[in-house]
């Protein structure tokens, strides 16, 4: 009774139309209910605690995004779900997206969300005499408990988290800036018992966290997320395309290619990410991600994978909704993931590959489908190890057929022989490093004949990499 009456005699205040400054002695109240008055009618919306409806935290990070957040935060105003938190880093912008942000706090809670705000200065080092935005000057630490924001009278107050976090010192770990860190402390900074990531410069569809959220309650050990669409249109076609047309079976068996379920339709029990341990504090945070949630699957399942996907009594690692819930922005250069180079992303994916398959008693030996360059840098890509398994390349091109020549990684004396042998002499498990959508159908049509033929299965017989 002590902790709500503050609470209640806001309230009943408020219903009275009488001016008042809310003031909480224990933030406890403030996390059961939060009131708004909206005209003459009170709108009280209460926590997964209280009403046993699931709170869903909306994760976004931000760098230089003004110009996109508007219709981003529209998005999340315009979410059918309650009750919902937004919780926002800001990576240290220099353009104005602060300010857009905290000019919709107000608009937000008036529609029952509370919003968490943590801004990164990463030039404000230890010692610094450069100063705070007016927006900061009254922020605290981001692990001190919420403050509530008050408006000028009874009819403005709003309940607002507004934890503005001053990062300096790079012994608390967090001057590092980029995506992975800034989706870390948006994480670390909100409550929800689920988390809906939402990159700044897209938005998404009004129902997209209810369907999500139903989704993942009946496979709460997944990454659950949506087809997209690509804007500006026609950007991308073929990626879009080729995601968005997958299957539940394709979303394993093609997860040496791409991301088969992109990181901005990504809606994760907060279980699963800590169990992740949330995104690296490098390029191609989003990949390594995806890959340590999908080996703590397959660990605990002691398979490598997509002999399982699909069976009622083993619920999937990954899901994806069918419906485009997310519109998903193309930038090109401006893009984060554009500063990220192929050859680090090949080598992500050859040395998860490596763990999660070719380490496995049925890959002791195996052979390469491609003998052009991309199927040779995937060969020197495998450790030494991998590399001593493959058998031989095979391809449908005559002119390559005959004998590859490994000179090792210093290339200089001659390691082994590896024969490269004629398509129809293929034999299981082997790794096709022929590119999907590029040959006008060509080794599609090859590789369902050979499917057929030897009575193969994707993921246990033969590998798609990328």
């Amino acid at each position: 009774q002590k902790q709500f009456a503050p609470l209640v005699s806001f309230i009943i205040s408020v219903w009275n139309g009488s001016p008042c400054t809310p003031i909480f002695t224990d933030n406890t109240a403030i996390r059961h209910l939060r009131a708004s008055r909206l005209g003459t009618e009170l709108t009280m919306s209460v926590d997964s605690e209280a009403s046993g409806s699931a709170l869903v935290s909306v994760i976004i990070p931000v760098f230089n995004c003004a110009e996109f957040l508007d219709e981003a935060l529209q998005s999340v105003l315009r979410q059918t779900h309650r009750p919902l938190e937004l919780s926002v880093r800001d990576d240290g912008s220099t353009d104005t997206s602060v300010e857009v942000i905290e000019r919709w706090i107000p608009k937000l809670a008036e529609h029952g969300i509370d919003t968490v705000l943590s801004v990164r200065r990463p030039h404000q080092l230890s010692g610094s005499d450069s100063q705070p935005s007016a927006a900061a000057s009254a922020a605290i630490d981001c692990d001190a408990p919420p403050v509530v924001s008050e408006g000028n009278s009874a009819l403005e107050s709003r309940f607002t988290d507004r934890r503005i976090a001053k990062r300096h010192r790079s012994d608390e770990g967090e001057s590092e800036g980029g995506a992975g860190p800034a989706r870390n402390a948006a994480v670390r900074q909100s409550t929800g018992q689920w988390l809906c990531f939402l990159d700044a410069d897209d938005f998404m569809r009004d129902d997209r966290v209810e369907l999500q959220l139903a989704t993942a309650r009946r496979n709460p050990r997944a990454i659950v997320g949506s087809r997209f669409t690509r804007i500006p249109e026609g950007s991308t076609p073929r990626y879009t395309r080729w995601c968005n047309g997958l299957t539940p079976h394709e979303l394993m068996t093609h997860r040496f290619r791409e991301l088969t379920v992109v990181q901005p339709t990504w809606f994760v029990a907060r279980s699963v990410f800590e169990e992740v341990g949330g995104y690296a504090a490098s390029a191609a945070e989003d990949l390594i991600f995806f890959f340590r949630h999908i080996e703590q699957w397959l660990a605990a399942h002691n398979t490598s994978g997509p002999e399982l996907c699909g069976r009622e009594e083993r619920p999937p690692p990954l899901v994806r909704l069918d419906e485009s819930l997310v519109t998903y922005r193309y930038r090109g250069a401006a893009s984060v993931s554009a500063g990220t180079s192929r050859e680090l992303i090949r080598t992500l994916r050859i040395e998860a590959l490596q763990r999660q398959v070719l380490s496995r008693g049925e890959w002791a030996k195996f052979g390469i489908w491609g003998a052009g360059k991309y199927g040779k840098a995937f060969y020197r890509g495998l450790n030494r190890e991998c590399q001593q398994k493959v058998t031989a390349f095979y391809d449908v091109d005559e002119s390559k057929l005959g004998v590859y020549n490994d000179h090792g990684p210093t290339r200089k004396a001659l390691v082994r022989q590896i024969p490269v042998l004629p398509i129809n002499e293929l034999r299981p498990p082997f790794v096709s490093c022929v590119s999907l959508d590029r040959t006008d159908g060509d080794f599609e049509t090859n590789l369902a004949e050979v499917t057929k033929r030897l009575g193969l299965v994707a993921g246990r017989d033969y590998i798609l990499f990328g």
